[in-house]
């Protein structure tokens, strides 16, 4: 007599069978000692595990419904690709630079025409963040710290 395998009695416990496929489990475990005791101590060993984590009432029922909201909230969040991310960070970190940096700099009446050009190293600074961009990218990039600059010259006019 041929031995049910762990797995056929894993899944009758479970009910992942068939009706007649649990059938025949439960017929060879009638005359099979060895096998119906690996059933009992399945199911001995799912009671004991089931009573010891427990989920919350109603947490099953809900599950569904709760998984397909989180999977739709995850495809509405935009996400950038890096080679947008890294540029974008740069930007602000120099905008943060420039807009605080500067207007710092006039208060102490350090502030000169460099400094007001990006000085931070000149436009040869901006030459690695510029050309990692496409050309929407740069313009918008190169737009946003010709403004930033129109108002730096503006508050120390």
């Amino acid at each position: 007599m041929e031995h049910l395998s762990e797995r056929k009695i894993s899944d009758h416990i479970d009910g992942a069978l068939s009706t007649s496929e649990s059938s025949r489990i439960m017929r060879h475990c009638e005359h099979c000692v060895s096998c119906r005791a690996l059933v009992d101590a399945y199911r001995r060993m799912n009671g004991s595990i089931a009573s010891s984590v427990a989920a919350p009432k109603g947490y099953w029922a809900t599950f569904d419904a709760r998984l397909a909201e989180r999977l739709a909230d995850e495809k509405k969040r935009i996400v950038f690709p890096l080679r947008v991310r890294i540029p974008l960070a740069i930007a602000a970190a120099l905008l943060l630079t420039v807009g605080i940096g500067i207007p710092l700099s006039m208060a102490n009446g350090t502030a000169d025409a460099d400094m007001l050009s990006i000085g931070i190293g000149g436009e040869e600074a901006l030459e690695p963040i510029v050309t990692a961009m496409d050309d929407d990218e740069r313009s918008n990039f190169l737009r946003r710290i010709d403004e930033e600059i129109a108002v730096i010259r503006g508050r120390r006019s």
